[in-house]
């Protein structure tokens, strides 16, 4: 097949389309890095929720592997909706992970028919101190 300055003749560029929508995606959920959500998650106890490239990263991938019942134009008000979520559940690993994330909770959108997956991850400041930074992670359907 010849070469054009598109790709290559005959061929689709889907993997470039795709590139760029995901690019759009993470565009999208940009602001949220600035943002942060806490929530009750039993026992007396409160979590902050944070965003971070990683979880939105993984967010954006689940918006094109999924249908989620979430609009693109929607994304940057994820943390409005996670706010309003209820939550269900927190589950520590089944299997070891190498990202050091240790826990996950679990917080269900009934109105959107998805949920909220929230990462942990557990790390040490300089002086040896623990502490643990929680952030969202993922988007399933229900």
């Amino acid at each position: 097949m010849a070469k054009t300055s598109g790709g290559v003749r005959g061929k689709s560029n889907t993997s470039s389309s795709i590139s760029r929508k995901r690019e759009g995606y993470v565009k999208t959920m940009q602001s949220l890095i600035k943002k942060n959500v806490v929530r009750y998650v039993g026992n007396d106890k409160h979590i902050k929720i944070k965003f971070n490239k990683n979880g939105i990263a993984h967010i954006a991938d689940d918006m094109l592997t999924k249908k989620l019942g979430i609009s693109k134009n929607e994304l940057h008000k994820l943390d409005s909706y996670l706010r309003d979520a209820t939550y269900i559940k927190s589950s520590g690993l089944y299997k070891e992970r190498k990202d050091g994330i240790t826990k996950f909770y679990y917080f269900d959108d009934k109105n959107k028919n998805i949920r909220y997956n929230v990462a942990e991850r557990e790390y040490r400041d300089k002086r040896g101190i623990r502490h643990n930074n929680r952030f969202l992670y993922s988007i399933t359907k229900i």
